[in-house]
């Protein structure tokens, strides 16, 4: 009997938090509105990797879990955006990183700047060549994480995002 309620705890807790595979349409969506910001800035366009999709899945998956934490992971090489929100449209939340643009004025990146415009920065960085991108739905049904992994990184400090 004690298993049998083990059991039942353990598939309870792991169906809080649940990723949600991305379908085509979204994976396209997601590319599309990248690159739409990046051809603004005169970037060429980027592909989707389903092995950035991958890691961007396991870390949304992390965050899920505990539902109130919005920290970067730092767990790889790849540079990195976060949403945490109600909205699981990809276009929305592309277009919610690219928001920061009006903060970001062709200077050289700075840790004090990159706090205010790295999302949209690390979107538009030039050598950055591709995306990934997953959802995860918190246990509580009402939030989602994003996280968007992008190789190579950008947002190196002393360099620009535009030239």
């Amino acid at each position: 009997m004690k298993t049998l309620i083990l059991i039942f705890l353990v598939n309870l807790f792991l169906l809080r938090a649940s990723g949600q595979q991305l379908t085509e349409i979204q994976k396209q969506a997601f590319l599309d509105r990248h690159n739409y910001w990046r051809a603004k800035t005169g970037a060429s366009a980027m592909r989707w990797s389903d092995t950035l999709a991958a890691a961007a899945q396991k870390y949304a998956d992390f965050l899920a879990l505990k539902c109130n934490v919005l920290k970067h992971s730092h767990d790889d090489d790849y540079g990195e955006n976060l949403y945490w929100g109600s909205r699981n449209d990809p276009t929305e939340i592309v277009d919610l990183f690219a928001g920061e643009r009006v903060y970001y004025h062709r200077e050289m990146i700075t840790e004090r700047g990159v706090h205010k415009y790295g999302h949209y920065t690390q979107m538009i960085w030039p050598q950055t060549t591709e995306v990934g991108c997953a959802f995860a739905r918190c246990g509580n049904g009402l939030y989602y994480f994003c996280v968007c992994k992008y190789n190579p990184f950008g947002n190196i400090i002393g360099e620009k995002a535009v030239k």
